[in-house]
């Protein structure tokens, strides 16, 4: 039987932050009950102060994905890569700018979507006709596209749709992933490519996308922020005392 859910952390710089280590025993504390894989480059040595616990294992790549985040959305645009997660149902991809508020894993891949990630940045986000998503996107818009998932760094995969999308649209993909000018290619492909014309991958609305997992830059100011309206997850967490600051205003113990 597949597992429903594990939890994919991308290391790519081994000399961790304290607040880096924060982020990842918050999630071992909070999601305990799924597999946890670190996802390093080859030849990488973790930090020895991570939590030891035997549901925690690492998997290597190769090292050019791991030069940057940039480098690193490449990885997640090669089929290989959801080949080599088959034996899962779901992929819940965490970086470590991605603080889990609240245990709702199990909620979120049993709603039947096939992709979930936070909402792009509002102010940074352009305008794509269905015209544009149609026939393609320029160079320069896709550009900013990119630009505007920067620091979104939770995202919720079903294997198999996302390793099907892969192969049905492999000249896009390549395409995004040979690009030196695009940041957060696999954002950009995932939220243009599938659906261009017939609706092929599920993917949520806006609203839901909000209480999945949130962009720092996208609250909507402390008045609003209750414990209850918290998402699954905030992203684009730079510092500990940004989240501290953002979390007193709720009263949310973390």
């Amino acid at each position: 039987m597949k597992e429903l859910v594990t939890i994919l952390i991308p290391v790519l710089d081994q000399n961790l932050s304290p607040f880096e280590i924060k982020v990842i025993q918050n999630t071992i504390n909070k999601l305990n009950r799924y597999p946890i894989i670190f996802l390093c480059a080859e030849g990488t040595v973790l930090n020895p102060v991570l939590p030891q616990t035997t549901k925690i294992e690492v998997q290597y790549f190769p090292e050019k994905y791991f030069k940057s985040p940039k480098s690193f959305s490449k990885l997640l645009l090669i089929n290989e890569f959801y080949e080599r997660f088959s034996w899962t149902e779901s992929i819940l991809i965490q970086h470590l700018n991605s603080w889990i508020v609240k245990d709702e894993l199990h909620y979120w891949c049993k709603q039947g979507y096939d992709y979930l990630t936070s909402a792009p940045i509002a102010r940074l986000n352009p305008k794509v006709s269905w015209l544009q998503r149609i026939v393609g996107l320029s160079p320069e818009l896709n550009q900013k596209v990119g630009l505007a998932y920067a620091g979104c760094g939770l995202s919720l995969l079903f294997t198999e749709p996302a390793l099907n999308t892969i192969n049905k649209n492999k000249k896009e993909a390549h395409k995004l992933r040979n690009s030196e000018n695009i940041p957060n290619a696999e954002s950009v492909f995932w939220n243009t490519i599938p659906n261009r014309i017939l609706p092929s991958l599920r993917k949520p609305t806006r609203v839901v996308q909000d209480y999945f997992a949130k962009h720092v830059l996208n609250l909507d100011g402390s008045k609003y922020l209750t414990v209850e309206k918290l998402p699954f997850a905030l992203t684009g967490v730079k510092t500990e005392n940004e989240l501290a600051s953002i979390l007193k205003e709720t009263n949310h113990t973390w």
